[in-house]
């Protein structure tokens, strides 16, 4: 008795086929993905367990607790401004700023450089910014010294790690970001549409409601942006 073994239908060989065509094809995205599941996804995990376990590996909730204390709201409090209000300073700022590049000619060479500097300062952030800032206009920064020792002008004691000052850090970073993201929406409005305003007897104003209503994600994604990478932080000396 001779057995036979029927070949698979065509429609499951390309499936199969297919499979491996886009397994090799994602082959090349692995080490992004081990990459997230180890810094991103691995560190998340952790954190959620060790939040509802003691010292001694036990669960408890006395953790989330802690959140809700007095210490804890304030400090959740004064984030919250600070991210505020440098993010719309950020907006309000670099808003401007955008709308001058906007109307200036494209190969005007202040646009360029200033596009430049834009673009270098938005990634200037994290420990490297708070260093330049300490460095330079702390208590004992090169500027502050500069002051005191030539000019006989001495900058208040501590106000670089108060709220005002850490309004200035921030947005310092946040106002060329504003320029990054706006900028291009700007530029995608056509100069026609101002010129047909402007001769057909409308106010200035008119355009800049154009430009409002064409372009407001953007600053509003800025904003949200801005607020969200601003971690809890005390902005008392008090409480560094």
């Amino acid at each position: 008795m001779i057995s036979t073994v029927s070949a698979a239908p065509p429609a499951v060989q390309a499936r199969g086929r297919s499979w491996t065509r886009n397994l090799k094809s994602a082959l090349p995205t692995a080490p992004f993905f081990i990459y997230v599941a180890i810094f991103l996804i691995l560190p998340t995990i952790l954190v959620i367990v060790q939040s509802f376990q003691d010292q001694k590996g036990a669960f408890t909730t006395e953790n989330l607790k802690r959140l809700f204390s007095s210490s804890a709201l304030t400090v959740f409090k004064e984030s919250m401004l600070l991210s505020l209000a440098s993010a719309f300073l950020g907006v309000v700022v670099g808003g401007l700023l955008c709308y001058a590049l906007a109307t200036a000619a494209p190969t005007a060479s202040v646009r360029k450089v200033l596009v430049a500097a834009c673009s270098v300062l938005a990634q200037f952030g994290g420990v490297m910014l708070a260093f330049a800032f300490i460095a330079s206009v702390g208590n004992e920064g090169f500027v502050t010294g500069l002051l005191r020792d030539s000019f006989g002008i001495e900058l208040s004691q501590g106000w670089l790690y108060q709220f005002n000052g850490f309004v200035l850090v921030y947005a310092y970073f946040q106002i060329p970001l504003m320029v990054i993201i706006f900028l291009p929406a700007l530029d995608g409005i056509k100069p026609q549409w101002r010129e047909a305003a402007e001769t057909l007897g409308d106010q200035p104003g008119c355009i800049g409601e154009v430009w409002l209503v064409r372009s407001w994600p953007q600053p509003l994604f800025h904003h949200f942006c801005c607020y969200s990478r601003i971690p809890f932080l005390p902005t008392q000396p008090s409480q560094l």
